[in-house]
């Protein structure tokens, strides 16, 4: 189901599902010409778009149950992972899924 995009939820959120920690963030942007699939729009601003590269390691937060601000700590088979996310700023043009 594809809901658009909104500043409110279109329904009330009952609890928060995660939380985390980045730590040892690095953040790296290029202006690259705005490129991109027929079914995006890049973010532009003088004619073009930016890339970046942000290498980091992601903690695992806690999780909150119903609501009830329960913690249930981290998952235990991955206390935290290394990532490197390749960032485009670019929305789909349907909305979120």
């Amino acid at each position: 189901m594809v809901e658009p995009i909104t500043p409110l939820t279109p329904r009330p959120v009952r609890f928060a599902s995660v939380g985390q920690w980045w730590r040892d963030v690095t953040s790296v942007h290029w202006a690259v010409a705005p490129f991109l699939a027929a079914h995006t729009r890049p973010d532009v601003l003088d004619g073009r778009s930016s890339v970046g590269l942000v290498p980091l390691r992601v903690h695992a937060g806690v999780v909150a149950a119903a609501g009830l601000g329960a913690p249930t700590g981290p998952p235990a088979s991955v206390p935290h992972s290394p990532g490197v996310p390749v960032r485009s700023g670019v929305p789909a043009a349907v909305g979120r899924f």
